[in-house]
């Protein structure tokens, strides 16, 4: 009895009261960790990013994260469904990065959208390092495809990993072995540059 409701700007909610249990709803999703497998690859490779969230509040929530890369560029969207009180998920996004600019340092972070009265959103967003994408044809990226990436990738040519002239760097096409198509690659590049 003689109970007083109001919102968050101090007007009045309507409602009736009864005899029995009042319980404060907390919702609050915060972003735990943000990791990815490669920090340096070629454009058009794919980097799995993976997000963790956590349900911080005492419902169970559908979380929706946007994972970024860069200032202005959306990898994907994340959607955690299901996620207890007090408990955390993991999910993992593939970033397709064909047609991302490369020769760029692109700084990978993750947020979470607000949910419907979250208050404290100071733990919605966060950052992890970045990724360089290379120049396909840029063995050792200095920002132009020359003589001196010919050179590499001829120098590890018909290698494997583990192999002592393998270069990880002169597999250009991400298959695990250094062949006449990553040479193809060099040629077909040769000459493209990322200095003004």
């Amino acid at each position: 009895y003689d109970t007083e409701l109001s919102d968050t700007l101090g007007g009045l909610i309507e409602h009736e009261a009864y005899d029995g249990l009042f319980q404060t709803v907390t919702r609050d999703a915060a972003m735990v960790n943000v990791t990815k497998n490669l920090d340096l690859i070629y454009e058009g490779w794919i980097v799995k990013i993976n997000v963790t969230v956590r349900n911080e509040g005492n419902l169970t929530e559908n979380i929706d994260v946007l994972v970024h890369y860069g200032v202005d560029g959306l990898a994907g969207i994340l959607n955690f469904t299901g996620v207890e009180p007090d408990h955390e998920a993991t999910l993992t996004l593939e970033w397709k990065t064909k047609g991302v600019k490369p020769c760029i340092n692109y700084t990978i972070w993750a947020e979470t959208v607000p949910l419907r009265y979250e208050t404290d959103l100071s733990d919605n967003t966060l950052y992890n390092g970045g990724v360089k994408i290379k120049m396909m044809g840029d063995i050792n990226g200095d920002g132009t495809v020359e003589g001196k990436d010919v050179a590499r990738v001829s120098a590890a040519f018909n290698t494997s990993p583990g192999e002592p002239r393998w270069d990880p760097d002169a597999d250009l096409n991400g298959d695990g072995k250094v062949e006449g198509k990553d040479i193809a690659l060099v040629a077909k590049n040769y000459g493209r540059t990322c200095l003004p």
